[in-house]
């Protein structure tokens, strides 16, 4: 939970009972105590009769101290060592220091080091002061060399309402600039609401201004401290501070609310009101939005990928459909998320190329346009596929699916009934030995239930490990875990897990089209698929192993589609008609965990189909430049099997 600061003067010694109460009510969860010059004496004693944690925060320029004034390096030292002698008797967790007006970096630089401490932290200004001074210690760039070149842990203090000046004055993005600060990784932040468009600085109290609260709180740590720094009105009480710390608490509370965050991020970025009913449910996706201190690099990265599709989705029924996927994410459990996940990730790549034109987002045909694809020879009445875009004189469709490990796919229906009723319970299954996934599919459907009660059994007496063989004689191991933890034998060959994937990627045969290009998209995510995203080459050497087979190994595969599918009807279509039907498989890899070491959020890898019949085969040179001018985006790898196709 995030501890908030009450923020007093050294002098305020008539509040002794309020503060006793507020602290011990949770109203704050320190004191940040501003340090007026000579009053270390006459007040220390004063300070000393609680026992709440202490922050100091030295004179500023406008109360005596100017760090960036060469003529006031004595009286300065003064009052730096008074700072530290109140922080010293308090047991302070920190001393702030502002870097004062009109000077220079390294003048400050000059003035702390001889003092300094890793209790010291300096804080960001404004660039115009509200006495038409210049602050100094602004940029991230002055901060930084402040920090640094005192050294000795010296560290940062973030106030947003500064940072939000400082950007209007730059004319740039607040939220950006303060972003940028964050790379100094502040200990303590300050916050008031205020002006948003204002380059100074008001301290109002929270409610009366026009910040992002929300936003700027979602931006601090679980365990962060945030001082409230609002200007009060009245000398005689502290009420005014009782009322923001409420107002703050119930802005933190809804931001702690994986659903409620959803609904709140909805509405911030595309006006939309949405409710959704379970505000208990929690899948990794929607919980990671709101644990900043684990996953700040995640959550900055989802924000920034909706606030694109925000700009560049303008066609009013596409923006309903995206706030639609977003509504979904926070609707399932387990990794089901990934699915409504993976769509927004696919459409922010193919937005980010600047010669992908003509999107469109969930494109809806009646299958009788389509006749002799092989939705409309199955049967179906509507073809309703992801993504459609225009290349150069070709047009595309592709549909996205989530990369995610076939076992557990098919085990899902087991693993869910069994967490049922054994919600703590972790299950997994090792290396499968059936040649290839419809083999395994195939056992776990006929005797899933068999399977169940085995595993059931295996928990009711805390086995670890449950061994269990199949009519046919295949042997499984089951792996349970009673703790949040959960490992298991993955397939360590490249080769060996596309031979035993190779059927999965016919399963899409519904959303292959054959007037246009039709191509299978994969989004890889660490936190849908542990088996990929591993180590080495192995990612990359699966994508183009699984791509070959299917379509190399299949094009003149003349077995029936229905001994493998029993969604398909037809029993004319064949394994070939639906390898010959993929015009290519693209593979995109989403770094918004991690991050990844050269700044991409996406690297892909697309492997076309030489056997391709509807149209002529798409080429390298098809797609060569396509991501070429991107931002963010890569086509790391392409390939269309010219010389390999045999």
């Amino acid at each position: 939970m995030i501890n908030l600061g009450l923020k007093l003067g050294s002098r305020d010694s008539k509040f002794t009972d309020e503060i006793l109460k507020y602290y011990e009510q949770g109203v704050f969860q320190y004191i940040e105590l501003f340090t007026l010059t000579d009053t270390y004496s006459d007040t220390i004693s004063y300070w000393k009769q609680f026992n709440i944690p202490f922050g100091i925060h030295a004179p500023h320029s406008a109360a005596g101290l100017n760090l960036a004034n060469v003529s006031a390096r004595t009286t300065n030292k003064e009052k730096i060592q008074e700072a530290v002698r109140f922080a010293d008797e308090l047991k302070a967790q920190y001393i702030i220091f502002h870097s004062g007006v009109n000077g220079m970096p390294n003048e400050v630089v000059q003035q702390l080091s001889p003092f300094a401490d890793e209790r010291f932290l300096i804080e960001n200004k404004p660039i115009r002061g509200l006495d038409g001074s210049t602050c100094v210690g602004s940029i991230y760039s002055d901060l930084k060399l402040i920090i640094d070149g005192i050294g000795k842990g010296t560290g940062f203090c973030l106030d947003f309402g500064h940072a939000i000046c400082a950007a209007r004055t730059l004319k740039r993005d607040p939220m950006e600039f303060i972003n940028e600060l964050l790379h100094l990784r502040p200990r303590v932040y300050h916050l008031t609401d205020g002006d948003f468009n204002s380059e100074l600085d008001s301290h109002l109290h929270y409610g009366t201004g026009s910040f992002p609260l929300k936003e700027l709180l979602k931006l601090v740590p679980n365990d962060g401290m945030v001082t409230n720094e609002a200007k009060r009105s009245s000398l005689d009480n502290l009420e005014e501070y009782k009322n923001d710390s409420d107002i703050l608490n119930m802005i933190i509370k809804s931001s702690n609310n994986p659903v409620e965050n959803i609904e709140y991020l909805v509405n911030k970025y595309f006006g939309e009101t949405i409710n959704i009913k379970n505000k208990s449910l929690v899948n990794c996706c929607i919980s990671a939005l709101v644990d900043k201190t684990s996953y700040r690099e995640f959550s900055f990265n989802f924000e920034e990928r909706l606030k694109r599709l925000s700009k560049k989705i303008t066609d009013k029924e596409q923006r309903k459909q995206v706030v639609e996927k977003i509504k979904n994410i926070a609707e399932k459990t387990g990794y089901k998320w990934s699915g409504a996940y993976s769509e927004l990730v696919a459409l922010d790549y193919f937005l980010d190329s600047d010669y992908l034109m003509n999107h469109k987002f969930i494109n809806i045909f009646n299958a009788s346009d389509f006749p002799c694809s092989l939705p409309a020879r199955n049967g179906r009445k509507t073809i309703d596929i992801d993504m459609s875009f225009d290349l150069r004189e070709n047009h595309y469709f592709t549909d996205v699916k989530s990369l995610i490990p076939t076992q557990i796919e098919i085990l899902d229906t087991i693993i869910e009934d069994v967490s049922k009723k054994n919600p703590n319970v972790l299950i997994a299954v090792n290396n499968y030995k059936p040649e290839s996934i419809i083999d395994f599919q195939n056992v776990i459907e006929n005797e899933k239930n068999k399977i169940k009660d085995e595993i059931i059994k295996g928990i009711e007496t805390k086995q670890t490990h449950i061994s269990y063989t199949t009519e046919k004689g295949f042997v499984y191991e089951f792996v349970i875990s009673y703790k949040n933890v959960l490992s298991a034998v993955h397939v360590k060959s490249s080769y060996e897990l596309a031979k035993k994937d190779k059927y999965k990627y016919l399963n899409y045969h519904s959303k292959l089209l054959n007037k246009d290009y039709s191509f299978l998209t994969f989004v890889v995510n660490s936190w849908f698929n542990r088996i990929l995203d591993s180590y080495d080459d192995f990612d990359q050497i699966y994508y183009r192993s699984v791509s070959r087979r299917v379509f190399m190994e299949f094009k003149n595969d003349k077995t029936l589609a229905k001994n493998y599918f029993k969604d398909i009807k037809d029993t004319t279509i064949t394994v070939a008609d639906i390898s010959t039907s993929i015009a290519g498989i693209l593979f995109i890899e989403d770094k918004s965990v991690k991050g990844d070491g050269d700044g991409l959020l996406y690297k892909s890898y697309f492997y076309l189909n030489p056997n391709y019949k509807w149209k002529k085969a798409l080429t390298e040179r098809d797609f060569a430049s396509a991501f070429s001018c991107s931002t963010f985006s890569e086509l790391s790898y392409i390939d269309d099997f010219q010389d390999d196709n045999y």
